[in-house]
């Protein structure tokens, strides 16, 4: 079986605070015979997240962990799978998705992968098979990703 790790699931696994964090080590432990595929675009987002939130050494050092484990590939998005993201964009965003969600989609059905571990329910409205299930999910209800607060703007 081969799965791809949304960002979503790789900040549930790296947070303890998380609310899903349980959850998502449960999944991982499900997961044991799985090849867990990663894009450079996930890392890229999962990254950005720790670094500028002051969590950069446990953060690069997760990513790390990530790249030597032999359970993981890291795939990277090519031209092909960039226009293709462009191409479904706007469909895509209808469900909530990110471009780097979209990117997702694309690799998980050229890839053809068997299902895609995440804690975002746009992935389900799109057809694919979401790891753990949105049912399994802790909290009332779905939940979207948390709205990005906008900074303000450094000098131009």
């Amino acid at each position: 079986m081969k799965v791809f790790v949304d960002t979503s699931a790789l900040l549930a696994l790296f947070d303890r605070g998380e609310d899903r964090h349980s959850l998502a080590k449960e999944c991982l432990a499900e997961l044991a015979s799985a090849r867990l595929i990663i894009s450079d675009y996930v890392l890229d987002e999962s990254l950005t997240r720790w670094l500028t939130s002051g969590r950069a050494v446990p953060g690069l050092a997760f990513v790390d962990a990530l790249l030597r484990s032999p359970r993981h590939e890291l795939v990277f998005v090519g031209e092909d799978s960039f226009r293709e993201s462009l191409v479904r964009a706007e469909k895509l965003a209808e469900q909530g998705l990110s471009f780097t969600d979209c990117t997702n989609v694309v690799l998980v059905e050229a890839l053809g992968l068997d299902a895609i571990f995440a804690f975002d329910e746009g992935f389900a409205h799109v057809g694919l098979q979401v790891v753990p299930p949105p049912g399994r999910w802790p909290g009332a209800g779905p939940r979207r990703k948390a709205t990005r607060r906008k900074r303000p703007r450094r000098g131009v």
